[in-house]
């Protein structure tokens, strides 16, 4: 992987590509009032290491659905000429529900996506939160019908195993569908009005991802890196929710990315903040 000649850290040198996309994103969000929280392992982080964890590559955040869409409308106009923002609206190969803001000047590969004919920048990921439905028998046709309309757009991903098969046999529904069916739940079960959310494209499944609102309430500035960001009110309840013990270091064996980069090229050369 090429990261030009600096001798810091190839992942150190990621990490801060991806904290100054981050400043981008709060500096919208600040400017028009916008709500968003650290999820995930970079809220993770935030409590355990002020930081990133030291073996992470990557930035998670969300946005109520309607803070969402505004922030993705206001990319068009708002955004620095070396940022761009990316969700299926904007590629039509983009395999996800969730959308990423990106660093121009950068180059990223991972495996399982870098076939594809879209943009392979340094980025963050931007997570909608959506409402889902109270009772249990909806919320379990709600949970397939989302994963159906994940595995369709991810279909051309690598993905191995059981997901793969799964994924090649939604190639005969639509893509226009899926993209329609997920977007029409959200209106359905709107934020606002549900009790529970959740980040329904998020990597640790339906019921972890979701959360009571109130735990997100109007969150918590918590230290990442040089910079304050919000994580949920409540954060202590959510990351025992998704991790259980998370002050617990993992094995020294586990202590890396999920994520398989093969190649990083990075923009200008950062210092360290």
């Amino acid at each position: 992987m090429s990261a030009g000649t600096n001798e810091m850290p190839i992942l150190r040198q990621l990490q801060l590509t991806e904290l100054d996309i981050l400043k981008e994103f709060q500096r919208i969000c600040e400017r028009h009032s916008l709500t968003y929280y650290l999820l995930g392992g970079s809220l993770l982080g935030a409590v355990r290491h002020s930081g990133f964890i030291p073996w992470d590559d990557d930035i998670d955040v969300g946005m109520p659905r309607p803070n969402y869409e505004r922030f993705a409308s206001l990319c068009d106009t708002e955004l620095g000429s070396q940022f761009a923002w990316q969700t299926y609206r904007t590629e039509p190969r983009y395999p996800f529900i969730f959308g990423k803001l990106l660093r121009n000047d950068t180059l990223l590969h991972d495996r399982i996506t870098q076939h594809l004919p879209i943009r392979h920048c340094v980025s963050i990921d931007v997570f909608a939160l959506d409402g889902i439905p109270r009772r249990a028998v909806s919320r379990g046709l709600h949970k397939w019908t989302i994963k159906l309309c994940k595995l369709k757009l991810g279909s051309g991903m690598r993905s191995r195993g059981p997901k793969r098969a799964l994924a090649m046999a939604t190639r005969v529904i639509p893509r226009a569908w899926a993209i329609a069916v997920c977007e029409m739940l959200a209106r359905r079960f709107p934020y606002d009005d549900s009790q529970i959310v959740a980040n329904l494209g998020g990597a640790y499944g339906y019921r972890r991802e979701a959360v009571p609102k109130e735990w997100l309430g109007e969150g918590a500035k918590l230290q990442f890196e040089d910079v304050k960001a919000f994580g949920p009110k409540e954060w202590d309840k959510y990351l025992t929710h998704i991790y259980g013990d998370y002050m617990r270091l993992p094995p020294e064996g586990k202590r890396k990315s999920d994520h398989d980069l093969t190649s990083v090229s990075l923009g200008p050369v950062l210092d360290e903040h």
